[in-house]
């Protein structure tokens, strides 16, 4: 590396629209595409639409080979979808490929922004709330989604995403709830009380530092019997799927 400044080259092309099914997809496309992403990305589609460009390069043919948009060629092969075509070299393309999602999960998290984001954007498609509760948790320890559970007597409320600034995470699979609790014990997801004491000691919670309890109940029932006990003990809870 120099300290001398690199001119920056702009390497697009152009744009065109190109149905997805007539991409080509890169034989080094080493990204996978589980359901979950499949079923948010359609959500999202049909809610918004097309708001960004695919990338891609000319092949000598002609033809467009993919760079980035893999999953969503696939997921609307009849639409005309805007790509960027790119004036890049077989190895540039490869470099494209194995660096854009890694530089982009390098970014961080400004929680407070985050948090009055996820209070102001609503969804309609569950899909895509339960994509955001799953990345979220993999981004940052300091949030905590919350998908709230519909009551058992009423219609199913439109699913509401909110964030909370705790230290604790819901991995499990199973239904779990949030009350108070001792700072060593938010600290300590997955550590002895000990260890998370001493980790609080050393480093200390921030000001605004808020702790919770996650619970996991075997069933529905077992946790809105839970959530109303601890209600009725004056605990500030929320019920959660995770």
């Amino acid at each position: 590396m120099t300290d001398k400044p690199v001119p920056i080259r702009d390497r697009v092309r152009e744009l065109r629209r190109v149905r997805g099914a007539d991409l080509v997809p890169h034989p080094r496309n080493w990204r996978t595409h589980p359901d979950a992403q499949r079923r948010a990305l359609r959500g999202v589609l049909a809610e918004i639409g097309y708001a960004d460009a695919l990338l891609a390069r000319e092949l000598p043919d002609g033809r467009l080979q993919l760079i980035d948009g893999h999953l969503r060629a696939e997921s609307t092969p009849d639409t005309p979808v805007p790509v960027l075509v790119l004036d890049v070299t077989e190895a540039e393309a490869e470099q494209l490929l194995l660096t854009l999602d890694p530089l982009a999960g390098l970014a961080t998290t400004d929680a407070a922004v985050l948090d009055e984001l996820l209070a102001q954007v609503h969804f309609d498609h569950d899909e895509i709330l339960q994509a955001l509760g799953e990345s979220f948790q993999r981004m940052t320890p300091e949030v905590l989604v919350q998908v709230l559970a519909p009551s058992p007597d009423s219609n199913p409320p439109p699913t509401e995403v909110t964030p909370s600034g705790l230290s604790s995470v819901a991995t499990s699979s199973s239904t779990t709830c949030e009350t108070p609790a001792s700072p060593s014990t938010a600290a300590g997801a997955g550590r002895s009380s000990g260890e998370a004491s001493r980790s609080a000691g050393e480093a200390g919670p921030p000001a605004d530092a808020r702790y919770c309890v996650l619970v996991q109940c075997d069933d529905e029932e077992e946790q809105l019997e839970l959530l109303e006990r601890l209600q009725e003990e004056g605990h500030t809870c929320r019920a959660l799927i995770a």
